[in-house]
């Protein structure tokens, strides 16, 4: 069956996963949404979570802010 409330995010930069405490951050940020997420896929240049689909555009901009990056253009709230 197809999941349709299901959304993935990405969390992209050459070596992230081996950044010292950078999945921890993501967790934590993202927990004090309230928002658990269901599968945490990585590689070395993206981390990927599927969250509840309703939930991106918050869950973006939380990472942006607590990651240091700035604010989310527009395209990158999808």
């Amino acid at each position: 069956t197809v999941e349709d409330t299901i959304a993935t995010l990405s969390v992209i930069g050459q070596g992230i996963s081996a950044v010292p405490g950078v999945v921890q951050k993501i967790m934590r940020s993202l927990a004090s949404l309230g928002i658990l997420p269901d599968i945490i896929s990585s590689s070395g240049l993206n981390l990927t979570i599927a969250l509840p689909k309703a939930r991106v555009a918050e869950a973006a901009i939380r990472l942006h802010s607590d990651l240091g990056l700035g604010e989310p253009t527009r395209g990158e709230e999808r």
